[in-house]
């Protein structure tokens, strides 16, 4: 009866790469229903409760092992790969599978431990000496099995430090490395490109090689033979691509020397203090009676030092009596936004530092001005 449901539900599918595999699915079923507990799981999910659904989720404990071509630990069948590749095709999308794909196996995992916690069978970790199924152990190239959360830990306390020479932590004294292929298997992708980084930065410090030159703004290494004519670090990195000079390892400066392109920093850096310095001094306020410095946040142009207590204008920065000074027309407003004034007079300020720069350094360029009054 089960069996002829197998074959009613990839029937009502109406997919051909299913129904050309129902037979093996049913042979499957036959194994699976003679397992403790299976049976029930299958008549939960009949066709008349989920209909053609069932046998995806019925099914699903030995699904969730056919990536490994594994026997289930439930239910003992050894489980073909034509029928997993049948079962995946059904998936209408690419993501939807690879989601699947990632929650069977974290399910197989899951059932993997428990039965291996139920049963005792786990491998003593030579690090925390706890039991653990042997698929979740890494092993030096001597044999010594670590659990994947003492490795773990273990390569993160290593790469922090910038040390890819990790060993085996046996209490025997083995100092044995560890294959490529085990921190391929516990280190996550961002973990491992890290480990693959700093193991090839001390690969290349340890061959000892004449003329390696570095590039100063990321880690790409090159040989250069002619460095007495070329003085000039290509960096070949797509990301990084930078043109240096190697003697003073800052942005390629041709045809200028390293000192003159030195003075030339220097001048930019000047100019470029002398115009932020404008800028903040746009927002400060000096007390025209004590010379006590303050900063408006709020409210409104009547300001009082908070030294002395003289009053003064916040706008034309004089010293006032009152609030007679606002009652004038056409003079300084009592009340505006704080914020607008400060945008104004900072751009102003930005601008007349500017043109005065420009008139004592004629030879920088305007791309320099551009840059120093958008940071």
């Amino acid at each position: 009866m089960k069996e002829a449901r197998i074959q009613q539900s990839f029937a009502m599918e109406g997919d051909s790469s299913f129904s050309t595999g129902s037979d093996e699915w049913v042979e499957l079923y036959r194994a699976m229903s003679s397992s403790r507990g299976t049976r029930a799981r299958m008549d939960d999910h009949s066709p008349q409760q989920g209909g053609p659904k069932w046998s995806r989720i019925g099914l699903k404990i030995c699904v969730q092992v056919l990536r490994w071509d594994k026997t289930c630990r439930r239910c003992g069948v050894k489980v073909c790969s034509s029928v997993a590749e049948r079962f995946r095709g059904r998936r209408p999308a690419r993501d939807e599978a690879e989601l699947r794909e990632e929650q069977d196996a974290q399910m197989a995992w899951k059932i993997n431990d428990e039965e291996y916690e139920c049963t005792g069978d786990g491998i003593e970790c030579g690090c925390c000496f706890s039991p653990v199924p042997f698929e979740r152990m890494a092993q030096c190239t001597e044999g010594h099995l670590f659990c994947t959360n003492c490795m773990t830990s273990y390569a993160s306390q290593m790469l922090g430090s910038l040390d890819a020479n990790m060993v085996c932590m046996d209490r025997c004294g083995c100092d044995a490395a560890f294959p490529d292929s085990e921190f391929r298997r516990f280190l996550t992708p961002e973990m491992y490109v890290l480990y693959a980084r700093v193991k090839q930065q001390q690969d290349i410090e340890a061959a000892g090689l004449e003329n390696l030159e570095e590039c100063p703004n990321c880690d790409f290494k090159a040989v250069i033979e002619d460095t007495l004519h070329r003085r000039v670090f290509w960096c070949l990195n797509e990301e990084c691509a930078s043109v240096t000079c190697l003697d003073c390892k800052k942005l390629d400066h041709r045809p200028k020397t390293c000192i003159e392109a030195a003075q030339a920093t220097q001048t930019k850096l000047d100019v470029r203090h002398h115009i932020e310095e404008a800028m903040s001094q746009a927002l400060i306020r000096t007390c025209p009676n004590c010379g006590k410095t303050f900063v408006k946040q709020s409210g409104c142009n009547n300001m009082k030092c908070p030294k002395c207590y003289t009053y003064s204008c916040y706008v034309c920065r004089q010293q006032i009596d009152g609030y007679d000074h606002f009652d004038k027309p056409s003079t300084c407003p009592l009340w505006e936004g704080t914020k607008d004034r400060h945008t104004d007079e900072v751009a102003l300020a930005a601008r007349n530092a500017v043109e005065e720069c420009k008139r004592k350094h004629p030879g920088l360029r305007e791309d320099d001005f551009r840059i120093v009054t958008q940071s």
